[in-house]
């Protein structure tokens, strides 16, 4: 009897700690402790619980991918039940205990009644989040006729996200004049419903929006409205389940494409038709006024030649030169002068 004994044999038993996650497989973390123990002869099943191919251990939590609350058909999770053991694995029940939230879990399909060695089957669970938003748990019980472990359970949660994603909306520049249509946003979004942020829309009216395009926090190349005038972009973004904001509005700036020139001399600034008169002077005597061009506007300002039209009454009008430059950049300005050298007792234009 004793020689017996030291005939059994032992056995390499796997044991497999494993935090779960069907809707994040990558994420799961495996850590296998290998230790031999002696097989005392036990001929039963054994059962492993896998979801997405993955080993789901006992007393884990299983994550059910967030969804939108009022779904119009439940959401469903298939499960695998795999027989490790050396004889046929009994599976005679499978329940949900323990519900929390106002989701609600249940067995929509069931596992066959007998597993072969090396054999599968599958059961699947179904989530009806209900018009609320939150999360929901349950408690899953496998019975089967595994010695070690005749009901095998793990945790089910799932989370209903109604809250759609809010953000902001900005250009990156920081001016608010832009002589270009073609600008350069800065945005921002946030999503705390339980889903994650997806994507963001454009639009220039709030009637025509931008094709679905991933979030980032910036967008280059956006085209404003045609037409010199103040504008504002609009944003909308979406969440992972569906989720759809409002529109973020930027902050209103003005579109002006135009050139503008601003002309002064020392009495102050002139406008196109608008008469200079030269003070009273002694015949034969030189006064020179000296005008100034600014461009008052955003785009740069190309120069032309400048000339003196007809002169009347015997008088002269001379140019002391063209301009300094022929163009000019936003806020610059260049200067020219104009001579007038009367003839005795005689005015002119």
């Amino acid at each position: 009897m004793e020689g017996m004994k030291s005939m059994l044999k032992t056995t390499l038993v796997t044991i497999v700690f494993v935090v779960a996650s069907c809707q994040a497989p990558d994420m799961m973390l495996r850590n296998v402790v290998e230790q031999k123990v002696a097989d005392a002869g036990a001929k039963d099943g054994r059962i492993t619980l896998q979801c997405n191919a993955l080993v789901v251990a006992l007393g884990s939590t299983v994550s059910l991918p967030v969804v939108q609350p009022g779904l119009s058909t439940p959401q469903t999770q298939s499960f695998t039940i795999l027989n490790n053991g050396s004889t046929s694995l009994t599976v005679s029940g499978v329940s949900l205990a323990n519900s929390t939230g106002t989701g609600l879990f249940t067995v929509l399909t069931r596992p066959g009644a007998s597993v072969a060695p090396g054999g599968t089957t599958t059961f699947s669970i179904a989530f009806d989040p209900g018009t609320a938003q939150g999360t929901s748990t349950a408690a899953l019980s496998i019975t089967t006729n595994d010695a070690d472990h005749p009901k095998f359970t793990i945790n089910l949660s799932a989370t209903a996200d109604g809250t759609a994603p809010v953000g902001t909306v900005s250009f990156a520049s920081g001016t608010t004049v832009f002589s270009s249509v073609v600008v350069n946003l800065v945005l921002t979004g946030s999503d705390s419903g339980g889903g994650s942020l997806a994507q963001m829309q454009f639009s220039n009216d709030g009637a025509t929006w931008s094709t679905a395009e991933p979030f980032s926090t910036t967008k280059n190349g956006w085209s404003l409205s045609s037409g010199d005038g103040t504008k504002t972009v609009l944003m909308r973004l979406m969440d992972s389940v569906g989720n759809v904001s409002g529109s973020f509005s930027s902050p209103v700036v003005t579109l002006d494409t135009s050139v503008h020139l601003g002309l002064t001399d020392s009495t102050g600034s002139r406008t196109s038709g608008t008469t200079l008169t030269y003070p009273v002077t002694k015949a034969g005597t030189t006064v020179s006024t000296t005008f100034t061009i600014k461009n008052t506007g955003v785009n740069a300002l190309n120069l032309g030649t400048v000339s003196l039209g007809s002169q009347t009454g015997g008088t002269t009008f001379t140019l002391g030169g063209q301009p300094g430059t022929t163009s000019l950049t936003s806020n610059q300005s260049t200067t020219f002068t104009v001579a007038w050298t009367p003839p005795n007792g005689s005015s002119g234009t």
